[in-house]
C-alpha cells in the first residue's frame, strides 16, 4: 500500500513506514579526474598500425606454418617407423618435408627404418640426395650402426652400397 506525503505542495508516493527522506540519492556528476563510462584510460599505442597488424598476422601464419611442418615431419617419421612405403614416398616428394628432422629423442626417419630393419624404406630414403645418411643420435649412433647392432644384415649391406655412407662414423 502506498500513501502520499505532502512537502511544499508536492505529492510523492511513499511506501508505508518509510519517510521521504529515505528516497534514493540522486546520481552525482562524474569527477573530472575519472574517465566517463566506456572510455579507456589506456593510451593508444603508436606501434599498432595497419602495417604492424599485417606483420603480426604474418608472424602468426608463419608460426602456424612451422607447427604444421613439425606435424608433417612427425607423420613422415611415423610412416618410416611403421614401414609405410607409400606414405614415405609421398612425403619424400614434397620439397618442404625435412627428412633429416629429428624427433625429441634424436631419431630421423632413416634411423627408424634402419632400427626396425625396413629394407625397402631404407633403400627409398637413401635414394633421396637430401637425406643425411650419416646423421647420428646425440650419443653418436648412426643408422648404419643401429642396423648392425640389431642384426639387420640386409639393411647394413644396402647402406654400405651407398657412396655417401661413412662407415667410420659412430
Amino acid at each position: 500500500m502506498v500513501t502520499t506525503s505532502s512537502t511544499r505542495g508536492n505529492i510523492n508516493p511513499t511506501p508505508i513506514g518509510q519517510t521521504d527522506q529515505a528516497a534514493p540519492a540522486a546520481a552525482q556528476p562524474a569527477r573530472s579526474d575519472q574517465p566517463a563510462a566506456g572510455i579507456s584510460t589506456r593510451p593508444a599505442s603508436p606501434l599498432i598500425t595497419p602495417r604492424s597488424r599485417d606483420l603480426q598476422n604474418m608472424l602468426r601464419l608463419r608460426r602456424e606454418s612451422l607447427e604444421a611442418r613439425a606435424r608433417v615431419n612427425q607423420h613422415f617419421y611415423e610412416a618410416a617407423r611403421d614401414n609405410d612405403l607409400v606414405r614415405v614416398q609421398a612425403w619424400i616428394q614434397e620439397e618442404w618435408v625435412d627428412g633429416n628432422k629429428t624427433t625429441d629423442d634424436g631419431f630421423t626417419p632413416l634411423y627408424a627404418a634402419a632400427y626396425k630393419g625396413h629394407l625397402n624404406l631404407v633403400t627409398a630414403l637413401l635414394e633421396n640426395p637430401n637425406i643425411d645418411c650419416n646423421k647420428s643420435l646425440p650419443g653418436g649412433a648412426t643408422p648404419l650402426y643401429i642396423a648392425a647392432e640389431n642384426g639387420h644384415l640386409n639393411v647394413v649391406s644396402a647402406m654400405l652400397q651407398n657412396p655417401n655412407i661413412d662407415c667410420n662414423k659412430s
